[in-house]
């Protein structure tokens, strides 16, 4: 999902989660080890993780 500023489709440079408080308690835990900001998504997240471990 994304955030938009000033009625015109960008972002505002914020980063905006489907589920924020799975995401916090999973930082809490040291689970997330790398954070990909992506223009957007053309294929499944699961996919566009998998291949920028790839990368």
């Amino acid at each position: 999902t994304y955030m938009l500023r000033g009625g015109r489709a960008e972002s505002n440079g914020c980063v905006v989660f489907k589920d924020y408080h799975r995401f916090l308690a999973a930082y809490k835990k040291g689970k997330i080890k790398r954070l990909v900001v992506v223009p957007r998504l053309t294929s499944s997240p699961t996919r566009v993780a998998q291949e920028g471990r790839q990368g």
